[in-house]
């Protein structure tokens, strides 16, 4: 990447920055006011939640052979798909998903700017909010969007009201807030499983590791619909029993029995835990926005962040020390997913202090925004199968957990992620000048708190195996 690319990230985050330190960015097109009511307070306007669905959106194939990596996509005219060679994005059944998602963030662009909407696509659901009197109006519009752009709708998933319902997570909308949960036969079937995993232990009986992940892997959609850091301390213990195990092994008889109490805790703890309230009048409060980033190289490894917090901007980069990096390549070849969320750790336990002093009432809200897919989904799912990465991604939800913190990730591009240019000696002079061109106050942090990232490689290094040398 040449440094005549690096203004692209200026003019990216005008937007953002606008957004931030100025007004915010609307849901939709303003009311028309009477005359009479110009100088009364504008009235509350009943909003409700709209979804999609895409049809078919991504199919997972076997093709190892590159030139196999192929394409579909669906032709309304003719109503079937095409398929096509792609040469640069690649598909299959490991890169469907991720190739999907590019496309489900362009039209998440598209009907942000061409229909205003306040919408978000986790992979092929679309949800958008909207007021009441114009939500079956958008929704047309966002099937008539569809239907031009060639992607085929699934017309019996399509809701609009004040309640939604997607992927077992309940979502209620009034004049007060929005409130998220998980559907109560989601938490009795987990409820159920939790009993069986803990009977077939006491009966000496033998457990799979598979069926501790399903049942963990099951509670992250508890976490995320109730933000309830209680689950994630009880989850946490299920994934030490798994560590370095297939799906098909056995757990452990002494440390299944070690984990019972977990197991115990867990199960009433999905039975009790309130659904997650966030009141309207919290809203209003500043959200700080972090983007973060990390290189490896034969010469170095470096992780920088950028954050605006109140209208300031702290900037940071650092070399890796050579120890963590040792531990790391000790294990695997590919370090880059472990180095992203590594530096994802470093600066919410640096920024913690600014974080918590930006909130003036209720949880302080982060958006942490990440140009790597594993860290990415590896951090919103709070799990991954790799164990060094899963230790990695615990840490860092769980030090968010304990301090009271509310977080979401986003994906941004490399060319449009500011903290690229800390990680890269080609594009830190450019870097540094567009900082000045913000004229917003600045500071450079160089003492950084590693505490937490100390403890999740002391983990790594006492619970994994290195590589045996051939």
């Amino acid at each position: 990447m040449s440094r005549d690319e690096f203004p692209g990230r200026s003019s990216s985050l005008a937007c953002v920055f606008s957004q931030i330190v100025g007004d915010s960015f609307p849901a939709s097109p303003p009311e028309k006011k009477s005359k009479r009511s110009e100088s009364a307070p504008h009235p509350t306007m009943p909003c409700g939640f709209l979804s999609r669905d895409f049809q078919g959106a991504h199919k997972q194939m076997s093709a190892k052979d590159r030139s196999l990596n192929i394409c579909a996509a669906w032709d309304p005219k003719g109503e079937r798909y095409r398929y096509y060679q792609c040469s640069y994005m690649r598909f299959g059944s490991l890169w469907a998903v991720s190739s999907w998602v590019r496309i489900s963030r362009a039209v998440q662009f598209i009907l942000e700017k061409e229909l205003m909407l306040l919408d978000r696509i986790y992979i092929d659901d679309i949800i958008a909010t909207e007021r009441m009197s114009l939500i079956k109006k958008a929704g047309e519009h966002i099937d008539e969007i569809m239907f031009r752009l060639g992607f085929k709708m699934s017309p019996e998933k399509a809701e609009c009201g004040r309640s939604l319902r997607i992927l077992g997570l309940e979502y209620q909308i009034d004049d007060n807030g929005v409130s998220t949960d998980l559907r109560l036969v989601k938490r009795q079937k987990m409820a159920k499983e939790a009993a069986f995993i803990q009977s077939e232990i006491l009966n000496s009986k033998p457990v799979s590791s598979k069926q501790i992940q399903s049942l963990a892997g099951k509670c992250n959609f508890l976490l995320i619909a109730t933000r309830c850091s209680g689950v994630a301390a009880a989850v946490s213990p299920l994934y030490e029993l798994c560590a370095n195990l297939n799906d098909s092994d056995p757990i452990n008889p002494g440390k299944a029995m070690d984990a019972l109490p977990a197991i115990e805790h867990l199960k009433k703890l999905i039975m009790v835990v309130p659904p997650l309230v966030v009141k309207a009048d919290a809203w209003a409060d500043e959200v700080v926005h972090v983007w973060t980033d990390a290189s490896q190289s034969e010469r170095e490894n470096k992780a920088a962040f950028f954050a605006v917090i109140n209208g300031k901007i702290f900037v940071a980069e650092m070399e890796f020390p050579s120890k963590f990096i040792r531990i790391l390549k000790e294990r695997k070849k590919k370090l880059i997913g472990e180095l992203e969320i590594a530096a994802m750790t470093i600066a919410a336990d640096t920024l913690l202090r600014e974080i918590k002093a930006s909130c003036k009432s209720g949880r302080p809200k982060v958006v942490f925004h990440t140009d790597n897919t594993t860290c990415l989904f590896g951090c919103l799912k709070g799990t991954s199968r790799d164990i060094i990465i899963r230790i990695l991604i615990q840490s860092f939800r769980l030090s968010l957990a304990a301090s009271g913190i509310s977080f979401t990730l986003r994906y941004v591009p490399t060319k449009s992620n500011p903290a690229d240019g800390g990680t890269r000696e080609d594009l830190f002079a450019p870097f540094c000048r567009m900082i000045k061109s913000l004229k917003m106050p600045a500071l450079l942090i160089e003492s950084l708190q590693m505490d937490g990232l100390e403890k999740a490689f002391a983990t790594i290094d006492s619970n994994t195996k290195p590589k045996q040398a051939s």
